[in-house]
């Protein structure tokens, strides 16, 4: 029992100094995130992105848009998915650049969007506004089509298993 309660102080001793450290560095972005809040409407962009990494300071993000809204160049509805990476500036906060293809109504790639911007956490870590510039480009030619920041700022709910 002796060495058991000796191997418990040690170990609690060479974690704190990790947890501090990790609590002082800011809230860890690695996991799944959603702009649908469980019970309510649905939002205007909805999007599920997940991020990883080996750290909490670099990694990647994929990000699902299921239903990519109409507008003056894209006149239809489509699913987009967006690649990416991300890096932490300092505390809650954290840059990142996703690209992906738009397709056109038969499936085809016909736009290349190139998403850039900034993400902050809360503190109580579970969720993140997100300020971007999406930058849309043809497909084909790689010409420049438009830009446009995505306005308002984007919400983001960390998802969670139930009773954590």
């Amino acid at each position: 029992m002796k060495k058991l309660i000796v191997a418990a102080v040690l170990a609690l001793t060479w974690l704190a100094p990790a947890v501090a450290q990790a609590r002082e560095g800011g809230c860890s972005p690695l996991g799944s995130w959603s702009t649908q809040k469980p019970g309510e409407k649905i939002a205007d962009l909805p999007w599920i992105g997940t991020t990883t990494g080996q750290s909490n300071s670099s990694g990647t993000v994929v990000t699902d848009i299921p239903m990519w809204p109409k507008d003056e160049v894209i006149t239809w509805v489509a699913k987009v998915t967006m690649r990416g990476a991300w890096k932490r500036t300092g505390g809650n906060t954290f840059t990142f650049v996703q690209e992906g293809w738009v397709p056109g109504p038969d499936g085809t790639p016909i736009l290349f969007a190139r998403n850039v911007g900034s993400e902050t956490l809360s503190e109580d870590c579970n969720t993140v506004t997100v300020v971007s510039t999406m930058q849309i480009f043809d497909a084909v030619t790689g010409a420049f089509i438009a830009e446009a920041p995505i306005e308002p700022p984007m919400v983001g709910y960390r998802i969670v298993v139930e009773g954590q």
